[in-house]
């Protein structure tokens, strides 16, 4: 949804119209907070966010604490550091979610093997 679509768009981050993936990482009730970098969700730690991205542009910021409404989830890849998600946009409408992936290989042993359709967690 804009403004956040046209954002990416503008940066060069995505073409207009791609999906995009991202892990739901909070849903409707729960506190999700931004202190400074630090990115909480209901007291726990899950990422920070940076100031700048690749290229030195500064990035979006929003500061304090926010009770996930209904209609909306806090979506967030808590693995990749440099992400562009809710660490700079917070909760975002559900009415936006397309879809859901599933994987088709996952690593269950953290071993570097891949299982194909492994169970969900």
């Amino acid at each position: 949804p804009e403004p956040f679509a046209g954002f990416m768009v503008a940066r060069g981050y995505v073409g207009r119209d791609v999906p995009i993936l991202k892990h739901v990482i909070g849903l409707p009730g729960q506190r999700v907070c931004r202190d400074g970098a630090a990115i909480t969700v209901d007291g726990r730690h899950l990422g920070e966010a940076r100031e700048h991205d690749s290229q030195g542009r500064d990035l979006p910021v929003w500061q304090g604490c926010r009770t996930i409404a209904e209609g909306e989830v806090f979506l967030m890849n808590p693995v990749v550091s440099d992400s562009f998600d809710g660490r700079y946009f917070g909760p975002f409408p559900t009415s936006a979610v397309i879809g859901r992936a599933s994987p088709l290989f996952t690593d269950e042993g953290g071993d570097g093997r891949l299982v194909w359709h492994a169970p969900e967690r």
